[in-house]
């Protein structure tokens, strides 16, 4: 077994410095504050080295002053002001279309036909407008001082759109080359665009997963497997050799090579968004073809201690991105295994082993802090799963970029491979902070022939304590309002073995994880309050994963593909499925349910949630779905002891309505929002009351026993 190799001496002094700008990034938000932390870095690391030392810091301090005032005047600069308006500006994100309409982000550059520069509006229309990054458009609509963030972006204002008007061509070469890239990647995947693999051959290309179904999408995140959408260094690497292939003469030499390498990298980042693994993977490369260039050659640790800590400076923002994150460190990991674990016999297999488990090592300590959990199994998904993503990415350039079929057919079929391994391998478990040293224990024990029997022993105790056959994970009955994020689900568990699951959530990893995590196996009932993505997301992959008694809904689909999927998934699964309307008596087991709203037909989703008091023992528990204000007036207020306060608190809710029932607790299901939910007048009416106000984006799962 090779040792280790160190980071070489200015490796190690890049690392130190970015390593303490990202603390100074977290600390104080300013350049300056980072630049300390640089210093006190450099001076660690650079020892006696001064002339090199008082170079760093001033080129540090310098970024850090430049960083800061570009701060300071984005601050500075007001918001659209409150109120009709018409906006000129350009598009710094792509349209993104979910359940509200479609959405993007504009920097407004005219206010009413004058000019006027300030900081990111989000822009929402009811309807697609094809509107893509870097596009110039004019918008007329209605402005709300509202902060929030699209995706990485930070918006100051929110523009309600009453018309569109003219949208105008990308601003700038590279940016229209790079949305026509993104536009023929499109075009060519066409002829399979019922696969869902074609969609997976777009993420690996240029990171765009919108065609992968959720389940998918879910199956992948589950089992450790979405890195491979977030594009990074492989397909920066592949990027540019294609590149430099096109370059022809232009590129030889070292210079010419990085002139054109730097221009590509920088096609590449408009290509694929920009997102903080490609901005990592981009700089890194950039610097060392730089580098060389000028006859001064980086190690890949001088590279990544410069880039990241670069990235900081100017963008001090990345520093909480868990993408960001998960990216240095994962770079970091494969770095640091890539010389472990190789053999003389199987050098690559060696060196492909090495470098999955350094990454996921490396990665680890953030999925636990992030996620609270890793899949066991995601060390073996990836080595079975990256040679045939290897090559889906590498036939899927060629294809797409000659228009060869028989390419594109090769890298959409690598990629069903890589779809199957997700989904063989979604149904492990998933192990938490506790879970991974046991993990590394037992793998450790298996090296010596004395322990392989205790840790056997030791592992079907572990697995039986995970199947929840020894012991139960709440203690029955009680009702689990899950942290879903953004989003509804509740666990009602009766006295018995009976089990209600009121929604979904919108994640469908994350509503499995929690059904797993309590020890369900089997669920009696599934009430779908309304078809909206944050209620519904996780359910069609909990109905095709659980054994499921019943399913009720309301009967309003308001055209939703994951509402249709919940039903094929049913349909196929021979899993009953009715229609609900009040009023309705039902009982599951010892858990009752009467069902007393909606009592007519409303023209929005909202109002005709299922409402639905649920009974276990003597608590009454009211699951009021996203109803609101004209729905409420028309449900008749009755006594209960908890609240599920509707519509994750928004101010649409009638709060004499939420208080009528005197509840003893009001649970609010909510998550990181840029629509002000909860609102405070909400929460604030209900503490007066003296009712306790539970949050699951600040309480996590709360749980409630029931009497």
């Amino acid at each position: 077994m090779n040792r280790l190799r160190r980071p070489d001496a200015v490796g190690g002094a890049a690392l130190a410095a970015a390593a303490c700008i990202w603390i100074g990034t977290a600390v104080g938000r300013t350049g300056w504050v980072a630049a300390g932390y640089a210093a006190v870095g450099l001076a660690a690391v650079a020892g006696r080295r001064r002339h090199t030392l008082l170079v760093a810091l001033a080129a540090v301090g310098m970024a850090a002053g430049l960083a800061s005032h570009q701060r300071a005047d984005v601050d500075s600069t007001p918001s659209l002001p409150d109120g009709p308006a018409a906006v000129t500006g350009v598009a710094v994100t792509d349209e993104r279309i979910d359940r509200y309409g479609a959405r993007f982000v504009v920097r407004p550059t005219d206010l009413n036909q004058h000019a006027w520069r300030g900081p990111p509006t989000l822009v929402v229309l009811d309807a697609a407008a094809g509107v893509a990054r870097g596009a110039t458009v004019t918008v007329h609509g209605l402005v709300t001082a509202e902060r929030g963030r699209h995706g990485a972006v930070e918006y100051s204002a929110r523009m309600r759109v009453r018309t569109l008007g003219a949208v105008g061509a990308e601003r700038g070469l590279l940016p229209a080359a790079a949305n026509r890239v993104r536009s023929r990647v499109t075009e060519r995947l066409a002829p399979w665009s019922d696969d869902p693999a074609a969609g997976l051959v777009a993420g690996f290309l240029i990171g765009d997963v919108r065609q992968v179904p959720g389940p998918d999408r879910a199956a992948l995140t589950e089992t450790g497997l979405s890195h491979f959408v977030a594009v990074s260094g492989s397909n920066v690497a592949l990027f540019l050799g294609i590149w430099w292939i096109l370059a022809g003469p232009f590129a030889f030499g070292p210079r010419r090579r990085a002139v054109f390498g730097v221009v590509g990298l920088v096609l590449f980042v408009l290509i694929t968004r920009g997102e903080p693994s490609v901005l990592r993977a981009s700089v890194m490369a950039g610097l060392v073809l730089v580098g060389r260039a000028a006859g001064v050659p980086l190690s890949g640790w001088s590279a990544l201690g410069a880039a990241s800590g670069g990235l900081l400076l100017v963008a001090p923002q990345l520093g909480d991105s868990v993408g960001f994150q998960l990216s240095v460190a994962a770079t970091l990991g494969v770095m640091a295994g890539a010389e472990l674990f190789q053999t003389p016999r199987w050098p690559p297999l060696g060196m492909a082993w090495s470098a999955t488990l350094g990454a996921q090592a490396a990665v680890t300590p953030i999925l636990l802090w992030h996620f609270g959990q890793i899949p066991v199994v995601s060390p073996l998904a990836n080595l079975v799963a990256t040679p045939a993503v290897a090559i889906s990415t590498l036939a899927g350039a060629v294809g797409i970029g000659l228009g060869f079929h028989p390419a594109v057919e090769v890298a959409v079929g690598a990629a069903r491979f890589v779809l199957a391994v997700a989904h063989a391998a979604a149904g492990w478990p998933s192990v938490g902070v506790l879970g991974v040293p046991i993990v590394a224990l037992f793998l450790w024990g298996l090296r010596s022939r004395q322990w392989r029997g205790v840790v056997a022993v030791s592992a079907c105790a572990v697995v039986l304590v995970w199947s929840g056959r020894l012991v139960p994970p709440v203690d029955v009955p009680a009702v689990v309002f899950v942290d879903v994020g953004q989003g509804d689900a509740a666990i009602v568990f009766g006295p018995g073995d009976e089990v209600v699951l009121i929604d979904g959530g919108p994640d469908p990893v994350a509503m499995v994880s929690a059904l797993r995590r309590y020890g369900v196996d089997r669920i009696d009932l599934v009430v779908v309050s309304h078809p909206h993505e944050d209620h519904i997301g996780g359910l069609p992959e909990v109905v095709e994963r659980f054994d499921v008694g019943h399913v009720w809904h309301p009967g309003h689909d308001s055209g939703s593909t994951t509402f249709t999927r919940l039903l094929t998934v049913a349909a196929a699964r021979g899993t009953p499925v009715s229609v609900v309307r009040s009023p309705l008596r039902a009982s599951v087991g010892a858990i009752g349910l009467s069902v007393v709203g909606p009592v007519r037909r409303y023209a929005g989703p909202n109002d005709e949630s299922l409402v639905v008091i649920v009974s276990a023992g003597s608590t009454e528990i009211l699951f009021a779905g996203d109803v609101e204000e004209l729905a409420q007036r028309e449900i008749p207020a009755t006594d209960i002891d908890i609240l599920k306060v509707p519509h994750h608190g928004s101010d649409t809710s009638d709060l004499e309505w939420l208080v009528a029932g005197t509840p003893d607790v009001a649970v609010i299901s909510v998550g990181v929002n840029d629509f002000g939910h909860p609102h405070p007048d909400v929460v604030e009416g209900l503490q007066r009351e003296g009712i306790v106000v539970r949050r699951t984006d600040r309480d996590g799962d709360v749980v409630v026993p029931l009497r």
